[in-house]
């Protein structure tokens, strides 16, 4: 499955009147999460490499939260799809983008829709001891500059992190084992890890909560601030953990934003979104057919 426009069936036009295409075109937000080390970036640099209309969104090069909202709004008014490569480890921070999905679903002011936002949450998941192996040979990254500040970071996540779920708003909440994935992901892994996985699995409703669910065991004396009374800290042995890296967290100096939006890191990210045409309503994604 891939957004494709849809045509609604409408009364018969009268003679002077062409029939109308009432159905919003379909666009994707796709926010990943992760431990650090699970290769959310790798993945995220592979799908805008071969699907050309989709658009990267990623926070430590683009500098702040702000800067992604902006670059994500961007590209999605310019008719692409997005995939938005930051810090996610929680349901306050992953709101931010069911929020912005909300806002550009909105109706005109004579009740017509112009898009419809499909929101998907994808998590790759990896054991503590695979991402601290990673982390040990990782170098290049834009934040964390050494391996023995990764992996000071990882206590961090593993204290704060909250796990992706429906009841968020999401339309899709997917997994995909971290291990099964390559350093350089094909055209068919992508479809594998996620189009294949849309098209076999039923859409939520998407619809938003008043607030975002509450973390699990956070209840309690302290009004569910810190942990609840007997719950038990992650342990080493402990496995299938999606906390991501963070860039905005107070363990790291945030990276400035640079002037301007620049496509030159790692293209085809989000850079020229907003230079870039808009996708017509009745243009084909780029997505092999099933």
């Amino acid at each position: 499955m891939h957004p494709t426009p849809v045509l609604a069936a409408t009364p018969a036009a009268e003679p002077s009147q062409p029939p109308r295409n009432d159905a919003p075109r379909e666009q994707y937000m796709l926010v990943l999460s992760g431990l650090i080390g699970s290769g959310k970036s790798t993945f995220a640099r592979a799908l805008v490499e071969h699907f050309g209309d989709w658009r990267r969104c990623n926070q430590d090069e683009l500098g702040d939260r702000h800067a992604v909202v902006y670059a994500a709004r961007t590209a999605l008014l310019a008719g692409h799809h997005v995939v938005i490569d930051r810090t996610n480890i929680d349901a306050k921070q992953r709101r931010t983008w069911l929020e912005l999905a909300r806002e550009l679903n909105a109706s005109t002011a004579d009740g017509e829709r112009t898009r419809s936002v499909v929101t998907i949450s994808l998590t790759l998941t990896i054991s503590i001891d695979e991402a601290e192996r990673r982390l040990k040979l990782r170098v290049g990254h834009e934040t964390i500059q050494t391996p023995e500040q990764a992996l000071g970071i990882l206590p961090h996540f593993l204290r704060t992190y909250q796990k992706a779920s429906s009841e968020e708003g999401f339309h899709h909440v997917l997994t995909w084992p971290a291990t099964r994935m390559s350093q350089n992901p094909t055209r068919d892994e992508v479809n594998a890890m996620l189009f294949d996985r849309l098209s076999a699995e039923e859409r939520g409703d998407g619809v938003l909560p008043e607030r975002p669910p509450p973390r699990a065991g956070g209840r309690g004396r302290g009004r569910g601030r810190g942990r609840g009374r007997g719950e038990a800290r992650p342990t080493r042995g402990a496995s299938a953990l999606h906390t991501p890296h963070l860039a905005q967290h107070s363990l790291l100096e945030p990276v400035q934003p640079q002037p301007g939006l620049d496509n030159s890191h790692t293209p085809p990210s989000f850079a020229a979104a907003a230079a870039a045409p808009s996708v017509s309503s009745t243009s084909v994604p780029s997505r092999p057919p099933l």
